[in-house]
């Protein structure tokens, strides 16, 4: 399960409850279901989102889905940044045998601190162009759980094929081998495009060229 980013974490969290979705990710996850947040997801897996600013609305806190031991507290202002971030042992576990560094950009507006019952996942090691220590992410204490703010961690072909590869073993299937980076889909789609369409007619409607 992957809850992905939200510019409304509170108001989805709600939302979540009063679909049945709440109720349905936890009991997935209690079966053993691995599950992934990323930003906004990664802060409704903790115990509280709190708004003391009114950042998102009216509404100052919303409880989490107390997956993962940790809090967050929306901040005024954003933060954006192309980043690298450095794996902790606690991710080694989420993907056994990626080991090393990933890259992502975030873009988000909260600070999210770790309780004692979980495990940092990374540390950003460069942020915009400059040297930084800053941990990010968090994993749970049965490893089936983690969250982070780096969003595109799954653009990381070593750490994507690792995290995989252990749901594979898991469910008994053969694991893939494939150390190499596979082609980008998007240009995979553009090379598609430019073979089966007249390109320069298309350009020509749309102005760009005459």
């Amino acid at each position: 399960i992957i809850l992905p980013g939200t510019k409304s974490t509170i108001d989805d969290l709600r939302w979540l409850r009063q679909s049945g979705m709440a109720e349905a990710i936890l009991a997935r996850v209690g079966e053993g279901t691995p599950l992934v947040g990323i930003c906004g997801g990664y802060q409704m897996l903790g115990s509280w989102v709190r708004d003391p600013h009114g950042v998102e609305s009216a509404v100052t806190e919303a409880e989490g889905l107390g997956l993962l031991d940790l809090e967050t507290v929306l901040l005024t202002e954003k933060e954006t940044h192309q980043a690298e971030a450095r794996l902790l042992p606690a991710a080694a576990l989420v993907a056994p045998g990626c080991a090393g560094t990933v890259s992502g950009y975030e873009i988000h507006m909260g600070e999210t601190a770790l309780g004692p019952g979980a495990k940092p996942f990374a540390q950003l090691v460069r942020r915009s162009g400059s040297d930084v220590a800053i941990p990010d992410g968090a994993v749970s204490a049965d490893s089936r759980v983690f969250g982070v703010y780096l969003h595109g961690i799954f653009d990381n072909h070593g750490f994507r094929t690792a995290f995989l590869n252990r749901i594979r073993r898991e469910k008994g299937l053969p694991t893939n081998s494939n150390n190499h980076e596979t082609e980008d889909p998007f240009d995979l789609l553009v090379e598609h495009l430019e073979r089966h369409l007249d390109m320069e007619r298309l350009l020509r409607i749309c102005g760009i060229t005459g």
